[in-house]
C-alpha cells in the first residue's frame, strides 16, 4: 500500500498497454486509454483501516461478474469495492487484488479505438504481467480547475440530493434534501455535467474559504 497515499490521486497505467484506467462518462464502467489528461483517469485514492488490514478503494471501482464495473460505495459493503495492492517483478508495479481474490487485468479489447477493456480474473504466472499496474501520482492543482462549458440540454430526468457541510466538512443526515432534475447540464449550479445515466446523485455543498475548502485537494491531470 506504500504506493497509494489517502486523500490523494494517481494514474494506473498498464505494463503491456502502456495505457491508462479511465473511468467511462456514463459513470458506470471502466476501460484503457492513451490520455491520461483527463478526470476520467484520475482516481482518488481511500484508505479503510480494518482489524484485518488496510483496504484500498478508488472511488469508485467494483466489479460485477468479470467485467468492472463503477458502484457506489453507500450501497455496498466495503469489501465489495475493496482492493488490495500486491508488488509485483522489480517492485515498480503493482497487482491489484479484489477481496473476491480476483485480479485486474488489461484485456484485449479493442486496439483500434486506442483502448483495451478491463476485465477481472484469477492469477496465472504465464500472463503475470497483464495484472501488473504502474501507479503514477498526480499532483495538485494550486486551485480549483476551470469548469467545463455547459453541454446541450438531453431530455432525462434524475433526483439530485443535497447538503450544505459546515466550515469543518461536516453534515448532518437530517439535513439532505432533493430535487428532481431534468437534463445533465446544471449550469446554474456552476456549470457541472452530470453523468448520462438516471441514478441518484449526492451533491455536498461546501462554501469557499472554510476549513473544509481548503482542505480539498484537486488533481492537476495535465501535469507532465
Amino acid at each position: 500500500m506504500e504506493k497509494f497515499h489517502d486523500g490523494h490521486h494517481v494514474w494506473l497505467r498498464s505494463r503491456v498497454h502502456g495505457t491508462y484506467l479511465r473511468a467511462g462518462e456514463d459513470g458506470s464502467g471502466v476501460s484503457l486509454h492513451e490520455g491520461r489528461a483527463s478526470v476520467h483517469a484520475a482516481w482518488a485514492v481511500h484508505i479503510l483501516h480494518l482489524d484485518g488490514g488496510d483496504i484500498l478503494m478508488l472511488h469508485r471501482t467494483g466489479w460485477s461478474w468479470n467485467s468492472v464495473d463503477l458502484r457506489d460505495l453507500n450501497q455496498l459493503p466495503s469489501f465489495a469495492v475493496g482492493w488490495f495492492a500486491v508488488t509485483a517483478g522489480s517492485g515498480d508495479y503493482v497487482m491489484l487484488r479484489h477481496s473476491s481474490g480476483l485480479f485486474l487485468r488489461a484485456d484485449g479489447g479493442n486496439l483500434l479505438c486506442n483502448s483495451v477493456g478491463v476485465i477481472v480474473d484469477m492469477f496465472d504466472f504465464r500472463r503475470r504481467e497483464i495484472r501488473q499496474w504502474m501507479v503514477e501520482a498526480i499532483p495538485p492543482r494550486d486551485s480549483m480547475p476551470i469548469l467545463p462549458n455547459r453541454s446541450p440540454t438531453a431530455f432525462s430526468w434524475c433526483r439530485i440530493w443535497y447538503v450544505r457541510a459546515s466550515p469543518q466538512g461536516n453534515f448532518r443526515r437530517e439535513d439532505w434534501r432533493s430535487l428532481l432534475f431534468h437534463g445533465r447540464s446544471v449550469f446554474h449550479l456552476r456549470n457541472t455535467d452530470l453523468p448520462r445515466n438516471t441514478l441518484v446523485i449526492a451533491i455536498v455543498v461546501i462554501t469557499a474559504g472554510t476549513n473544509a475548502a481548503l482542505w480539498l485537494r484537486y488533481p492537476n491531470v495535465h501535469a507532465a
